[in-house]
Formats: structure tokens, sequence, C-alpha cells
């Protein structure tokens, strides 16, 4: 059996640029709502973020990730994330 290729950065940066996108494309949309829809707007962020943990025996792994999070109330946010691997070796 064959092992499944990592994905490549290039890949990863692929798929960050449609979530981002997808992410415009709904503000937009709400945006051009005209004022008889009674549209809600939501505060949101996207984040894009680099960690690096340390796994056990003494292995290193960093993650690149992006959410996207959407306000609720009282401070809580809610929203998919996706998180995959940029260094270390396994």
């Amino acid at each position: 059996m064959m092992d499944s290729p990592v994905p490549t950065a290039r890949f990863r940066l692929c798929a960050v640029v449609l979530v981002l996108g997808l992410a415009g494309s709904t503000l937009a949309r709400a945006q051009q709502a005209d004022d008889s829809d009674a549209v809600v707007v939501a505060p949101a962020q996207v984040r894009i973020g680099l960690e690096k943990l340390k796994l056990p025996g003494d292995e290193d792994m960093g993650l690149v990730g992006t959410t996207y999070l959407i306000g609720v109330g009282s401070g809580f946010q809610v929203g998919p994330a996706a998180y995959g691997a940029a260094s270390g070796r396994r």
C-alpha cells in the first residue's frame, strides 16, 4: 500500500484563498441586500495563524490554520476552522 501524498504548500494556499473568497462573497452579498430584506449582520472575522507544537518523543510540528468566526452574543464566537501541517517530520 502507498501512503497518501502530503498536501503541498500550493494546495494549502489554494484552500486558504478559497475559504477567504467564500467569506468575502458572503459579506458582499449581505451588503448588496436592499433595506426591505431585513438582513441582520452579525460581527464576523477571518483569522489565519501559525502554531508550533511539541509532540511526545520531543518532536516539533508547525501548523497553519484559518478560522471564520461569527459573533453569537455575550462574547462568544462560533465557526469552522481548518488546520494543516506546515513543518516537521513524521
